[in-house]
């Protein structure tokens, strides 16, 4: 059999989202602390083993259509221009057509583009709203907004706890996310940074 066959799915997949970061000084860990808070929101709300395997996966991808968008944008440290901002727009998008391409990741190709929706329809890029966005791409808008603003971007340092919260609880107030799911991390706030800290000094 061709070696190359024998590769598991997690290690071409770490090893894809580790070509994200590498090329994306803004963004490093990102997708490992995304991948850690999915896996404690899924627990949560108990989905099935399999769904919260691919739900894993989906999270180590949700940025790969970023390799299609210009580091320079990427990377700016200052205020996007409006061209800009709608070409960062267009990620989902080509994150979800390089993961068509990939035989059995149609499923996560289908997460992956929908996880800049917002549950009140003004999201991008396919204006999907509350139940039309699937929930495990629900669980990515949660996921990533608060891993996002927790971390160190070019253009910001990253937030405390407190500001999170209250950027996040407007959000949800504006029915930007799913308050169902950002419960998960809003109820527990101490047990998610403690997973995050701990994936930190691994």
């Amino acid at each position: 059999m061709n070696p190359y066959l024998k590769i598991h799915p997690i290690n071409f997949i770490k090893g894809m989202s580790m070509a994200l970061e590498l090329t994306n000084i803004g963004i490093s860990n990102h997708h490992c602390r995304t991948s850690i808070i999915a896996k404690a929101i899924a627990e949560s709300i108990h989905l099935p083993q399999h769904e919260l395997e691919t739900l894993i996966y989906a999270s180590l991808l949700h940025d790969i259509g970023k390799l299609a968008v210009s580091n320079e944008i990427i990377n700016k440290p200052g205020k996007l221009t409006e061209e800009e901002y709608t070409l960062i727009k267009q990620h989902p998008y080509y994150s979800y057509r390089i993961l068509q391409q990939i035989e059995g990741f149609e499923q996560i190709s289908n997460w992956v583009g929908q996880h800049h929706e917002s549950f009140n329809g003004e999201g991008y890029p396919y204006k999907l709203c509350s139940d039309r966005i699937s929930l495990d791409a629900r669980i990515l808008t949660v996921d990533d907004v608060f891993c996002a603003l927790t971390e160190d971007r070019p253009y910001r340092k990253m937030l405390t706890l407190e500001q999170t919260f209250e950027i996040i609880d407007e959000m949800t107030q504006n029915l930007k996310i799913d308050p169902n799911i950002y419960k998960y991390i809003r109820l527990y706030p101490d047990e998610v940074i403690s997973l995050l800290e701990n994936q930190r000094n691994a």
